[in-house]
């Protein structure tokens, strides 16, 4: 996992999906497993094993979700700045502005046949 993480450090999104979240997820079910097997195989009996066990998946909670946070919501959120501040004043070509329109009309209509022209409209145009 990290040679994946330093071959992705710079696609946040990436990292974020496919790293941080589901080791944050694997480590909460681990925690919960542990927990449930204390009271149910041990009757609550906190061994040395159960309490390493512990530790170790709460270590592996924090340091995801700390990573989580940095990473979506300090450089992700700081590169849309950046990228939103880049293009603030950049004028799209006339296709481009039109395109929202008819995706949104096209669309109402619910159709399926409205959606795959819809579909076919946007990749002709880009």
């Amino acid at each position: 996992m990290a040679w994946l993480f330093w071959e992705f450090r710079r696609n946040y999104v990436w990292l974020i999906n496919r790293i941080f979240i589901p080791t944050l997820l694997n480590a909460l079910a681990g925690f919960l497993t542990t927990i449930v097997s204390l009271y149910t195989a041990y009757d609550g009996d906190w061994s040395i094993m159960v309490l390493l066990t512990v530790i170790t998946s709460d270590l592996s909670v924090a340091c995801s979700l700390i990573l989580l946070y940095i990473y979506k919501f300090g450089k992700l959120q700081r590169l849309k700045r950046e990228h939103n501040q880049m293009f603030r004043n950049y004028e799209h070509p006339p296709h481009v502005q039109e395109l929202p329109t008819l995706y949104t009309m096209l669309l109402q209509r619910n159709g399926i046949l409205d959606i795959l022209k819809a579909t076919v409209i946007l990749a002709v145009l880009n």
